[in-house]
């Protein structure tokens, strides 16, 4: 009889939901190179037009951006002065697939590019074949602070999904708000900001060491791993899915992909002679 009434009340319960999926911010350009800054590619280096900030596709299912948001502190205050934001029209981020959003001041574009109103037309080659769009800043006095400053990607229903700080940004709402934050604990200077796989935290993009900033056999290379950034690469051989567990085969984050770990030698000691 128990038995019966326990498979009654298993039949009425809701089914547990599935966790979220979420893109994930794996790259963000706040300071910009002095010499080589030219993030967009189109001839000049703007301190601001050329801030940009990535999101990939780290999980196993497609992803609909439509209505996702990124903004600054700024963004968050309450007068919103000086705040940039950007929130995504609709477009399908495969697994796998990048996507890339530059401040744009004063950029001029070649190849498919978007914005907030439209997608772009397909992925665009020079950007590795990422989804890339602008903001249309049209302000020289709108974009990120380099000394400190924060990143934050929201759900379309305005639910903060996570956030990277920098500097003094470290006091106010993301800490209390946002399921992961992630502060960048070194001083960048330019460089972007980059994480070694999808679950790292972010470092200079230019103390990246091979392989991560190598694509997977048989790729073209993106960048030489002395490059401050690669808006619309991302290694994701070393970045298991976010909503995975790891396999055996999964590399271990020193191993490059492919490779067996090297055997653990194992210490041998010899008896002690008799009488000794």
């Amino acid at each position: 009889m128990n038995a019966l009434l326990l498979l009654a009340a298993l039949s009425l319960a809701p089914g547990i939901a599935e966790p979220p999926r979420h893109p994930t911010i794996t790259e963000v350009l706040y300071a910009v190179p002095t010499t080589d800054g030219d993030a967009s590619t189109d001839g000049t280096r703007d301190a601001v037009g050329d801030e940009f900030v990535e999101i990939s596709n780290t999980t196993n299912a497609p992803i609909q951006l439509k209505g996702y948001r990124i903004s600054d502190r700024n963004d968050a205050s309450p007068d919103r002065k000086g705040g940039w934001s950007f929130v995504f029209p609709e477009v399908e981020l495969q697994p796998g697939e990048v996507a890339v959003v530059f401040n744009g001041h004063g950029g001029k574009w070649t190849g498919p590019v978007g914005d907030t109103s439209r997608a772009p037309d397909g992925k665009n080659e020079k950007f590795h074949k990422a989804y890339v769009f602008t903001s249309r800043n049209d302000s020289d006095r709108v974009g990120l602070n380099n000394t400190g400053d924060w990143v934050m990607l929201s759900s379309p229903d305005n639910k903060p999904v996570e956030c990277v700080l920098w500097g003094n940004a470290d006091k106010g709402e993301p800490k209390a708000t946002a399921p992961k934050v992630f502060k960048v604990t070194e001083q960048v200077r330019d460089a972007s900001v980059q994480r070694r796989s999808a679950s790292e935290d972010f470092v200079s993009h230019r103390k990246l060491a091979p392989p991560r900033d190598k694509p997977a056999r048989g790729e073209p290379v993106a960048k030489d791993a002395a490059a401050p950034f690669s808006p619309g690469y991302f290694d994701f051989t070393s970045a298991p899915p976010s909503d995975a567990k790891p396999g055996p085969d999964t590399p271990k984050p020193d191993q490059t992909p492919g490779e067996q770990p090297k055997p653990t030698a194992i210490p041998t000691t010899k008896p002690k002679p008799k009488g000794g």
